[in-house]
């Protein structure tokens, strides 16, 4: 489970179901999360991550993990990061929505459907390339550019 990419991401990991026959397992997992995460560079906010083991059905460690939500909030605003992502964000989500619009406003187009049908039918015989298929479509599209 300890993926590279995966916990470069995590601020922070809980070990859940840690009670009854679970505690030593749950106990040992901690320990190796733990660990590897100090094999990788800090995070852009500058937070080290923290790992503790949590039971709903026990209602134990809940309290740490409000401490730690509390704790990452006051670092993440005190030094800038929280606002930064945040207005990161919202450049990134305007640009996936932009390209969401501009995929169905392509692909509700009704001559443009018709041209993708052919096209591909054309690609699946061999007479034309993704390429050449690709920049068809787009010289309908935007047929000054």
């Amino acid at each position: 489970g300890i993926k590279r990419g995966i916990m470069e991401m995590a601020d922070t990991i809980l070990i859940t179901k840690a009670d009854g026959e679970n505690i030593k397992q749950a106990n040992l997992a901690r320990l190796d999360y733990k660990n590897a995460l100090h094999l990788f560079p800090p995070n852009q906010n500058n937070w080290v991550p923290k790992v503790e083991t949590v039971s709903a059905l026990e209602k134990h460690g809940i309290e740490k993990v409000i401490d730690i939500i509390a704790e990452f909030k006051n670092h993440t605003f005190n030094n800038g990061s929280f606002v930064t992502k945040r207005q990161n964000q919202q450049v990134y989500w305007m640009h996936e929505s932009l390209k969401h619009m501009i995929l169905q406003k392509t692909y509700g187009n009704s001559t443009i459907q018709t041209a993708i049908k052919q096209l591909e039918d054309d690609l699946r015989a061999g007479k034309t390339s993704s390429f050449v298929a690709a920049e068809a479509l787009f010289k309908k599209l935007y047929p000054n550019d």
